[in-house]
C-alpha cells in the first residue's frame, strides 16, 4: 500500500512540475494567470477525487 500511495504522490508531483513548466513556456500568453492555475487545481483535485475529469482545451476554458 505504501508503495503505491508513494506512486501516486510521484504522479501528482510530476504532473504539477509539467504544468509549471509549461506556464513557464506560455507566460507571454497568459498561462500563469490566476484563472488556468487554478482551473488546473480544480481539474486535479477532481482527478484526485475519483470525479469525472474533462481537461480545459482552449483558452476561453481556461480563463472559467
Amino acid at each position: 500500500m505504501t508503495a503505491v500511495m508513494i506512486s501516486q504522490v510521484d504522479k501528482l508531483k510530476a504532473a504539477v512540475k509539467a504544468f509549471e513548466a509549461a506556464q513557464a513556456k506560455y507566460a507571454e500568453f497568459g498561462a500563469r494567470d490566476t484563472e488556468p492555475d487554478g482551473e488546473f487545481q480544480h481539474t486535479l483535485a477532481r482527478a484526485v477525487n475519483g470525479d469525472e475529469v474533462i481537461m480545459p482545451t482552449s483558452p476561453r476554458e481556461w480563463q472559467r
